[in-house]
């Protein structure tokens, strides 16, 4: 077995973290509609994620097969309503662990176009763990930077959050920007309903500095 399998990453764990995230985003018991999930599975797993695959971003492809990992845990969730995936790890580990990326970029791709969330996960997992980098502190900087949406609730500042939605609104991209309050959190989205990124609180992921430098 390679050595980089070795790597014992607690992927269920971080799942909870994304399941945690949506409650608050849309609300404790929200069922997102699952083709609605799984078209940001396939934008990333076959758009983003090769682009910077080819592009040979190291960055960028650590950053976008987290996010990968983010909508497919998400789906997982949604659709049998549990993130064990200790199966997963498991199941694959030996078939996997001997296969250089370009196979698993092959495999990721067949298993999206094939609507197989499980195998999708396995490949995900698989990817991830292969990459030579802290990929667990780059899981956390992601999930930071997802948090950073959010902005902790006060009643003294609700004048100061109709003020955000109307900075979001400027330059058109976006219209009935509303604010509301879910678990102490205030979450801004738009009229179609889409999570945005607040000024007064937001900073993107920095992956760069969990790449491992080469010697």
């Amino acid at each position: 077995m390679s050595e980089w399998f070795t790597k014992d990453i607690n992927f269920s764990k971080y799942a909870q973290a994304v399941v945690d995230w949506n409650g608050v985003a849309y609300g404790t018991g929200h069922n997102k509609p699952l083709d609605a999930q799984w078209a940001l599975v396939e934008e990333e797993g076959l758009v983003e994620v090769p682009e910077a695959y080819t592009a040979k971003d190291k960055a960028e492809f650590l950053k976008e097969m987290i996010d990968l990992f983010v909508v497919a845990s998400y789906y997982h969730h949604l659709k049998h309503g549990n993130i064990d995936f200790s199966f997963f790890w498991m199941s694959y580990s030996r078939e996997l662990s001997l296969a250089p990326l370009c196979e698993l970029m092959d495999g990721l791709t067949r298993e999206i176009r094939d609507c197989n969330i499980e195998d999708t996960l396995a490949f995900t997992f698989a990817i991830l763990s292969k990459l030579d980098a802290d990929v667990e502190g780059a899981i956390e900087e992601v999930l930071r930077s997802n948090d950073s949406k959010f902005v902790g609730y006060s009643n003294l500042d609700e004048v100061a959050y109709d003020s955000e939605c109307k900075r979001l609104e400027e330059g058109g991209r976006y219209k009935g920007v509303h604010w509301k309050a879910i678990s102490g959190k205030v979450v801004f989205k738009s009229g179609e309903g889409k999570i945005l990124k607040p000024l007064c609180s937001y900073s993107p992921a920095d992956v760069s500095k969990f790449i491992k430098e080469e010697k």
